[in-house]
């Protein structure tokens, strides 16, 4: 149906969730539709993987922009493009959330409300104002002053940025994994994860552990066919990031849970692992 929308209607752009971006790259009679455009298309809810921006443009021959933004920031903060700081080639900058928009007042701030060096390496959260950002919650007088102080809408994304203002979310507070006191970015793991042939849906999440605190766990739906087992994803991994950051578990699933609009709903993934436990993740 959205390969047909788009040869009938000469769509030009599309905003969707990383899940139907992935129904397009895995939708088997592309070549059945006389597609005339070459479509832009941009993800929202959550940071795409690099390897789904390579497959788009090298499969479809379609381009990507990515955006980032908010509910309450009505909703576009920053946009990541080819430019002259960022190759059509190299997809992992162009999966940042890139650059703020003319009027946008974006910093990466550290607990104390300091800027956190441009360093890439440090996280702060990324806080931003503008007159695009909303007022407050209506009739909610203290979420409002939870999420808005000292000049700044806090958007609860924690993020590193580099030199050209270019940000890249690491993950959200209450996603971050905290396992023998190291933060680990959620999103870093599943990035490294999407990488694997065999791989069709994954999700990280940190669960609990006797002696770590918490430690991630990858929860995994496989490409029907595929037979890949758990160890072999975790070693997969293990080639490609730091140890302390890979699964220490996986759990292959038939599905994940998502929204109506395709949104990941980790929560509901972390309930099952903590439900027991004295402790929560945050916001969890």
């Amino acid at each position: 149906r959205i390969f047909q929308l788009i040869a009938d209607e000469g769509v030009t752009f599309a905003c969707m969730a990383p899940a139907v971006l992935r129904t397009i790259l895995d939708f088997p009679d592309k070549a059945d539709f006389d597609i005339r455009t070459q479509p832009r298309l941009t993800v929202a809810g959550a940071p795409p993987p690099a390897a789904f921006i390579q497959r788009l443009e090298d499969e479809l021959q379609w381009k990507f922009i990515q955006i980032y933004g908010l509910t309450e920031t009505a909703p576009f903060l920053t946009s990541s493009a080819p430019d002259h700081h960022t190759s059509a080639s190299d997809f992992a900058r162009r999966s940042r959330a890139g650059v703020p928009g003319i009027g946008v007042e974006l910093s990466v701030l550290d607990q104390a409300g300091q800027p956190v060096p441009m360093d890439n390496q440090s996280v702060g959260e990324i806080c931003v104002r503008s007159n695009v950002v909303f007022e407050g919650y209506y009739k909610q007088p203290e979420a409002t002053d939870a999420a808005v102080y000292d000049g700044f809408f806090h958007t609860g994304d924690l993020a590193v940025w580099d030199e050209t203002r270019s940000v890249h979310i690491v993950d959200r507070q209450k996603d971050v994994i905290i396992t023998g006191g190291e933060n680990v970015s959620s999103p870093e793991i599943e990035d490294a994860l999407y990488q694997h042939p065999g791989v069709l849906e994954c999700a990280v999440i940190g669960v609990p552990h006797e002696k770590w605190g918490e430690t991630p766990m990858a929860l995994i739906v496989l490409r029907p066919g595929d037979s890949t087992g758990e160890q072999a994803l975790i070693d997969f991994c293990r080639t490609r990031l730091a140890h302390f950051k890979c699964p220490t578990r996986v759990e292959l699933v038939p599905e994940l849970p998502r929204t109506a609009t395709g949104k990941l709903q980790k929560f509901k993934l972390r309930e099952k692992y903590w439900s027991d436990s004295d402790r929560r993740v945050s916001g969890g």
